[in-house]
């Protein structure tokens, strides 16, 4: 009997009667089985390693993130005017076409019957006729005080600026109230007068 003769019977000999060998017996034997499970390790190991090192990546890297902030627009409303009714005065003011839509328009009154400069923010929505009847201004009348029929100049400039309380009525500011203001536009001239017997105030245009 030759060698591999030998060999064989001996396996089969060791074999159980009446039995076959198991599904990972058969799988071994099959070619290249030892070269494919070494392959299925390596994969598993690295694929747990890899959100190990992921997380250790990001703990461990600072990214630095830098901005800058644009200033709201809160141009030089250009174009305010004067024009007189039959009853009193009014202030013209231009559309703010491109101004941020929280801009207001500030009117700031000077007078020599004033303790100081009386300022009021204005919505861009002030009216269908975008126009404002400085008389009407809440506080600005009694300020003003009577004239016993005596003309008073009264000088009215207007610019915008973003309320740090923004409000969509007509409000009484100050400096410190205002944020990104703009530069004044150039004033417009009014007269303040009161009648001497009644005390019924007007506020015109002056020319």
């Amino acid at each position: 009997m030759s060698r591999k003769t030998q060999q064989g019977a001996a396996e089969r000999s060791d074999a159980v009667p009446g039995t076959r060998p198991g599904p990972v017996t058969r799988l071994r034997a099959q070619p290249g089985f030892r070269a494919a499970a070494v392959v299925f390790v390596l994969t598993v190991v690295l694929g747990a390693g890899g959100p190990a090192a992921y997380a250790f990546w990001s703990q461990s890297t600072a990214v630095t993130i830098t901005g800058s902030t644009v200033p709201p627009l809160t141009p030089v409303p250009t174009g305010a005017s004067c024009v007189n009714g039959w009853l009193t005065g009014r202030i013209v003011l231009p559309a703010m076409r491109t101004a941020d839509p929280e801009a207001r328009y500030i009117l700031t009154f000077t007078s020599k019957r004033l303790n100081a400069p009386m300022s009021y923010a204005l919505p861009q929505s002030i009216g269908s006729d975008g126009s404002v009847q400085p008389i009407e201004i809440g506080g600005l009348v009694a300020a003003l005080g009577s004239t016993e029929g005596q003309k008073v100049a009264v000088n009215v400039t207007v610019k915008t600026a973003i309320l740090k309380s923004p409000r969509d009525t007509v409000t009484r500011v100050t400096a410190g109230d205002l944020l990104f203001p703009s530069s004044e536009a150039a004033p417009l001239a009014m007269n303040y007068s009161t009648t001497e017997r009644y005390e019924v105030p007007s506020m015109f245009c002056a020319r």
